[in-house]
């Protein structure tokens, strides 16, 4: 690792120059750089960044090595980097997986650490070499990290990640013909491995997509939105309209949402939970009759007055009588299955998974019995909370032991005295085992509300 001390001793002398520079507001501060000093000076900032990326990703590798957080702290290393260092959930994880993945190549990781690469560069490269046949020689490898780290000088993450297989030329020229006819097998293999969607909220009004799916299934996708989005763009074009889109990107959101609406109309929905699948509005009888007052979404999201009644014209209304704190009444039943309207009152109240921090929304939770069912536990309001698979396994109690055992070495969760859930963190977290808190039970409740189902 001798290139990679050389690297991280540079950071004090580029530190001390930054701290120079900004350290004191009423000073000349950068006002002092020339442009071309200015420059050098950004140069300077992007390399001490890298080094410093580079020092963390070799930390995060033993932390996974040794899976020491689990031992310390009683959760993954995401996990804790999400806590301790104000991360969310998924750049913890990004950051776990890319530290992992650079460090499978020794060379790279030098390179990275002595801020020749940037860790988006690093990345990308670590990626190419993945996609390498396995049965390169060691030789070989190693000359295909060494030409990816050199072309890094010239070529940005996106243009290396295009230039991988150009290195069979290079490293293997006499295997070429053999390797590609490979290549459509292995991309096959690695379609089937990424192939995956993700929705979720970016917490400011909007929810992202992100998927990958293979080759024939994304022709399929993409044939029938593309359908919808040509025929609407030639609407638009022969009869304009004060919103016409001016790009096909949102005609392919409006495709695909025409697609879930006409399914959802057909109620073709299965079951989850006890229930179809639904969205949930939560607001009181007076917003919606004056427009004024809380209006959000079982996930959080707020909604104007004109939006709320645009649902509410067709939906199932629900009505609830809460408490001063926002929780509603127990509609439970002595039964082991979670009915349609306990799930209802389950999403009313927790909005998804209580676990601290878990964004995942009502509809990917289960209802986890609080007192187990096979303990005697009742299928009711106030022994139920939602979880997400992930969490709920966390907080499970084993088979075999007694289910309200205290185990300091456990996530436990239960009821506060307002009739909310709360966990409790094992000693490795805290030592003193505060109950924890979902922010999202810090936000204003409607005291009296009236959740409209679709």
């Amino acid at each position: 690792m001798d290139n990679a001390t050389t690297g991280f001793e540079v950071i004090p002398a580029l530190g001390s120059v930054l701290s120079n520079a900004i350290a004191a507001p009423e000073g000349p501060g950068l006002s002092l750089f020339t442009d071309e000093g200015l420059a050098e000076l950004a140069t300077a900032s992007d390399r001490l960044v890298s080094i410093a990326e580079a020092a963390r990703a070799a930390v995060v590798r033993e932390l996974e090595a040794r899976q020491a957080t689990e031992e310390v702290a009683s959760c993954s290393v995401a996990e804790w980097l999400r806590r301790e260092h104000g991360h969310t959930a998924q750049r913890a994880r990004t950051v776990v997986k890319d530290s992992v993945r650079i460090g499978a190549f020794p060379e790279l990781v030098n390179a990275h650490a002595s801020g020749e690469v940037s860790t988006a560069q690093a990345v990308a490269i670590a990626r190419t070499l993945e996609e390498l046949p396995d049965d390169l020689a060691i030789a070989e490898l190693e000359a295909a990290t060494a030409t990816m780290i050199g072309l890094a000088a010239e070529h940005d993450p996106s243009e290396l990640a295009r230039l991988g297989w150009r290195l069979l030329e290079n490293v293997a020229p006499d295997r070429v013909e053999e390797i590609l006819a490979e290549q459509l097998e292995r991309e096959e293999k690695r379609a089937a491995a990424r192939r995956g969607l993700k929705i979720f909220s970016d917490h400011q009004g909007s929810w992202i997509l992100k998927g990958s799916f293979d080759a024939v299934e994304g022709e399929e996708l993409a044939a029938i939105l593309n359908a919808y989005a040509e025929s609407a763009w030639k609407k638009a074009i022969d009869e304009p309209y004060p919103d016409s889109p001016k790009d096909r990107s949102r005609l392919l959101a409006d495709a695909l949402m025409q697609i879930v609406r006409a399914h959802q109309a057909r109620a073709d929905g299965p079951v989850h939970g006890g229930d179809r699948p639904r969205v949930t509005l939560i607001l009181s009888l007076g917003a919606l009759v004056t427009g004024l007052g809380e209006m959000v979404l079982a996930g959080g999201s707020s909604l104007t007055a004109a939006e709320a009644r645009r649902l509410a014209c067709d939906c199932d209304l629900i009505p609830a009588v809460l408490d001063g704190l926002g929780v509603p009444l127990d509609v439970g039943r002595e039964k082991r299955l979670v009915t349609p309207e306990i799930r209802a009152a389950l999403v009313l109240r927790d909005r998804g998974c209580a676990f601290p921090g878990c964004d995942r929304p009502p509809s990917v939770c289960e209802a986890h019995h609080i007192m187990p069912w096979w303990a005697g536990g009742p299928t009711s309001l106030d022994n139920l909370v939602l979880l997400c698979p992930h969490h709920h396994r966390r907080v499970e109690p084993g088979r075999g032991q007694a289910w309200d055992t205290d185990n300091p070495h456990r996530w436990a969760i239960r009821l506060g005295a307002d009739r909310l859930p709360e966990v409790i963190p094992p000693t490795g977290w805290d030592p003193q085992r505060r109950p924890r808190r979902h922010t999202r039970y810090t936000l204003s409740r409607s005291t009296r509300s009236t959740p409209l189902r679709r």
